[in-house]
């Protein structure tokens, strides 16, 4: 595992030194005056207890760029949030603004980071999913009893025993072929509401014979959504 950067601040009343993490870097207070010497063994002793402790890697970074067709959001770190996380611009191209006293590594931020993107990706997706959705309907000659956007993460599509369709808004952050494999499935469920070998095998002629392949894509898609 790769170490991570440290920053040293000295202290006059440091009488040991100490070790924490701050927005994904090890802040190491020493007492003033401590050597290099003594700096460099004190990181190998509190190193591996560190790392075990290490937070999980933020979701998103100033100058991020999430773009798939149709939706193209860019993160900014940026005083015009105004204290807060905020939108600039249509939902089709947009800035998300996070306020520099924020911190993007932070739970809470992150959170609310995820809910603006799934916000303006479910705008989006009465106008590019939605549609989408329909003409693969129609070449496969299905008609569900209606199609409707949902905000779901970890469940990115539902098919109803009344053939009531629903798909997440978050597959507008995904490729298209991966929009499609969910848009199948769920057609697949309007003759097999089960996930039967009968099931997975219409789903594959669907798919051209690509299921096992768009299954393994989706599962290692890094969705840029807190699940």
């Amino acid at each position: 595992m790769e170490e991570p950067a440290v920053d040293i601040v000295y202290s006059r009343t440091a009488r040991r030194f100490i070790g924490r993490w701050k927005s994904g870097r090890v802040r190491l207070t020493a007492p003033a005056g401590a050597s290099e010497a003594e700096i460099r063994r004190a990181l190998d002793s509190l190193m591996p207890r560190l790392l075990a402790r290490r937070p999980a890697a933020s979701l998103y970074a100033d100058g991020q760029k999430i773009e798939q067709p149709g939706i193209c959001v860019v993160i900014r770190v940026s005083p015009d949030a105004r204290g807060r996380v905020a939108v600039r611009g249509t939902t089709a191209s947009a800035e998300l603004l996070v306020d520099p006293s924020l911190n993007l590594a932070d739970a809470d931020v992150q959170r609310a980071v995820s809910g603006l993107l799934l916000r303006m990706a479910r705008s989006r997706s009465r106008e590019v999913l939605l549609p989408a959705a329909v003409l693969k309907a129609r070449e496969l000659g299905l008609a569900p009893a209606s199609w409707a956007t949902g905000s779901g993460v970890r469940t990115l599509g539902t098919c109803s025993a009344r053939g009531e369709i629903t798909l997440s808004a978050a597959l507008m952050f995904m490729p298209p072929e991966l929009r499609t494999y969910v848009i199948c499935h769920e057609l697949a469920h309007l003759t097999h509401h089960n996930h039967s070998a009968a099931f997975h095998a219409l789903l594959d002629s669907y798919l051209d014979g690509r299921e096992r392949e768009l299954k393994a894509k989706l599962r290692a898609f890094p969705l840029p959504l807190v699940r």
